[in-house]
């Protein structure tokens, strides 16, 4: 049986078909974790659903070739896709491919070759062989491909051969592609988690509610994050920064958007370039007893239960009041950590944030300037125990903006159907990360010269969001990986090889993307 399903997202599913795949493979569905959940970025698409049915149309040792798109190779739901496949195949070969094998087509795709087997022993003993042809490659003579599948071994294109019963049911299957090492087992090697503790946002409300399985968000924007002409027209000014330290500050210097950070550092001037702009750049943070609250403060805090309403699409006046909100009503229901609705419950120091939702990289941040931090960045607070000096910070964040936290994040991270790649803080906590300190002053040091370099050169073109700019700092990103690679033993191929993964994997991400639109 061959085959080149339609490459459809759950969502571009008319409904009636919907029903009928549900009706069909329901239990199936359920049992490899494959039931689109749409809000929480499960929606596989239609080829999972097409393979899955055609199984029953093959008798034992049957064939099944079909060209789908790899999309699933580095998603949640492929996990699931591939439990499926080892369950019901020996799996012949997987030949993943950067060759656009149709005309104006956006997603690259896979092919997928096996063979229908109920024997569980067969099918464990099985080989299975997986070949990537590279985008620099223009056309793959069949032929060739073809012995490659046979033999397990190729001079044109990366071949692994792997046991059936060596592939894991509970990771994605992209890094298979790719011969590279496992660091996370090195002496120099520790959990981010073991470091820090990643919130989202780094008020007391964004610790607790992740704590308590609630969502971070401070309820309604539009009385939590202020700019510095709202804060004139409300009289707020003496409590805010710089009128007041930031001790004293119950109206906080904040980061309350992913575009007001473009570097690898975050200064005061950069917030005074904001603030400059009258930016949204301030939070109400406000940890202060109702009783006790100055009368303009008081003022703002009932304007928000009176006229200050939420946002929403499709409504002509909004939602509901700030006060009403399900984070403002959460917090007033705990007054052990809360003064009311309106109360945050103070700062906490965090030197170093990441963007929670990147397009081209997952940048991690010296956050030199000690501003709050909205829910969309993921703020890393030190653990108790902990006490980083300047250099292993610097150090520890060449780290991150390296190819191999890049990669990390790429294969674990949760990735929207729209291609964007989430660093989620369970993900956060199991990172992989250098652990500095047990690095001597001098590696220390030169670590911290890259980052410097890495920094500069970011400053230097205007910022490290965009694609091309991520380009242009990629020479930097490599000198840091190789620095990386010194430290712990890693041979000049596997570090190709791992910078060759997060290139093809963000490729991919962003090709989904432009199909969608």
């Amino acid at each position: 049986m061959v085959g080149n399903p339609p490459y459809t997202r759950w969502t571009e599913i008319h409904d009636e078909t919907q029903g009928l795949i549900r009706k069909r493979l329901g239990n199936l569905m359920r049992r490899y974790g494959l039931t689109p959940q749409v809000s929480r970025g499960v929606e596989p698409g239609i080829y999972t659903y097409w393979i899955m049915h055609a199984t029953d149309f093959l008798k034992e040792d049957g064939r099944l070739g079909m060209i789908i798109s790899n999309t699933w190779l580095q998603t949640d739901y492929g996990i699931g896709f591939g439990s499926f496949l080892l369950d019901n195949f020996r799996i012949k070969a997987i030949i993943d491919t950067a060759l656009k094998l149709f005309k104006d087509a956006l997603v690259t795709t896979c092919i997928v070759l096996a063979e229908r087997e109920s024997d569980e022993a067969k099918r464990l003993e099985n080989e299975v062989v997986f070949i990537h042809i590279p985008g620099e490659v223009k056309s793959a003579d069949v032929g060739r491909l073809l012995r490659a599948v046979e033999t397990g071994s190729s001079d044109d294109y990366t071949v692994t051969v792997v046991k059936q019963k060596e592939l894991p049911r509970d990771r994605k299957w992209i890094d298979i592609f790719f011969k590279t090492v496992d660091i996370s087992k090195h002496p120099l090697m520790t959990k981010l988690g073991e470091l820090f503790e990643p919130l989202r946002g780094n008020t007391v409300w964004a610790e607790w509610s992740i704590s308590h399985g609630r969502r971070p968000d401070p309820g309604s924007s539009d009385f939590t994050y202020l700019s510095p002409s709202k804060i004139k027209e409300f009289n707020l000014d003496k409590w805010a920064y710089p009128n007041v330290p930031l001790k004293d500050a119950l109206v906080y210097p904040a980061i309350t958007s992913a575009r007001q950070t473009n570097y690898f550092t975050f200064t005061e001037e950069d917030w005074e370039e904001m603030r400059g702009s009258d930016d949204r750049c301030y939070m109400f943070v406000c940890h202060v007893p109702r009783k006790k609250l100055p009368k303009e403060m008081a003022d703002y805090v009932k304007w928000g239960e009176t006229e200050c309403m939420t946002r929403i699409r499709g409504t002509r006046k909004g939602g509901r009041l700030a006060s009403e909100t399900e984070a403002a009503k959460t917090r007033a229901n705990e007054p052990k950590r809360f003064h009311g609705w309106y109360d945050l419950g103070g700062v906490i120091p965090a030197p170093i944030f990441a963007i929670r939702q990147a397009w081209y990289k997952t940048r991690f941040t010296w956050c030199r300037f000690p501003v709050t931090m909205y829910d969309a960045l993921i703020a890393l607070a030190p653990k108790k125990s902990v006490s980083l000096d300047e250099a292993q910070t610097k150090a520890l964040l060449a780290y991150l903006n390296s190819s191999f936290a890049q990669a990390y994040i790429e294969t674990d991270g949760r990735k929207s159907p729209g291609g964007i790649i989430g660093f989620e803080v369970n993900i956060a906590r199991e990172m992989p990360v250098l652990d500095v300190r047990k690095l001597n002053n001098k590696q220390l040091n030169s670590l911290a010269k890259l980052f410097d370099k890495l920094e500069h050169e970011a400053r230097k073109i205007g910022g490290a969001s965009r694609r091309e700019e991520i380009e242009k700092l990629k020479p930097k990103i490599y000198e840091i990986d190789r620095a990386v690679a010194s430290l712990l033993s890693i041979k000049d191929e596997d570090v190709k090889n791992v910078q060759a993964q997060v290139d093809l994997m963000v490729e991919r991400r962003v090709s989904v993307a432009k199909k969608a639109r």
